[in-house]
């Protein structure tokens, strides 16, 4: 079994800390004032969890959330096939110059638009 140097988490602890400092500490902030309703940095008023039930309870949100699910949901159905459609295009063995109607699998395709 090959050893694993622990000298390696040098090289990944710059990018972790970034990652803390630029993601993290901002996304916890946020979720912090979303308990409080903040009109200065003076006057803060804790209100819990109250927006979060006006929020579940109004049929508003529940309107636009289904909404953008069903976006999602026909905006995959058409990305992901086509993804995979053009990555087969991708021939495997020669270098591909950005012209998917060379492929032979992509020939009939080509012809038909």
């Amino acid at each position: 079994m090959k050893q694993h140097d622990p000298r390696g988490w040098l090289f990944v602890a710059p990018a972790c800390l970034l990652l803390g400092v630029v993601g993290l500490i901002p996304l916890v902030t946020v979720i912090n004032y979303s308990f409080f309703e903040i009109f200065t940095l003076q006057s803060r008023f804790w209100i819990g969890t109250e927006w979060f039930r006006d929020l579940i309870t109004a049929p508003r949100f529940w309107a636009s959330f289904g909404r953008s699910a069903l976006f999602s949901t026909f905006v995959l159905c058409i990305q992901i096939p086509l993804g995979i459609a053009l990555a087969l295009c991708i021939p495997r063995g020669r270098i591909w110059a950005g012209r998917p109607w060379l492929c032979c699998r992509c020939r009939c395709w080509y012809r038909g638009i």
